[in-house]
């Protein structure tokens, strides 16, 4: 699934469209659809062009690099919460919240 997320990602960013995207890989719309919905199945072959045409790295592909980095920020941020009086912690999460409805 994380391969489907960055690949609409990148598309998204660069204002392309999924032809466009599908053209550069050597595929057809439909396969590459599929692909960004989380349907398809990726050679190793096309994983390693994705990577090549995108400058997109592996490890982002596969959420190794980005959602161990944030996991551990997220922990050090929960474990300084945990900190806080009772009222700073209510209003951090009033101000969570906030931000998490925009």
């Amino acid at each position: 699934m994380q391969l489907a997320i960055t690949l609409k990602m990148y598309r998204k960013s660069r204002h392309l469209t999924q032809k466009e995207v599908a053209a550069v890989l050597g595929i057809s719309r439909e396969y590459y659809s599929r692909l960004e919905c989380g349907k398809g199945r990726p050679s190793v072959n096309l994983l390693e062009t994705i990577c090549r045409s995108t400058d997109i790295a592996v490890a982002s592909i596969f959420g190794d690099d980005g959602d161990m980095n944030l996991r551990g920020k997220l922990n050090e941020l929960c474990k300084l919460c945990l900190r806080l009086r009772s009222s700073d912690r209510k209003r951090v999460q009033w101000l969570i919240k906030r931000m998490l409805k925009r």
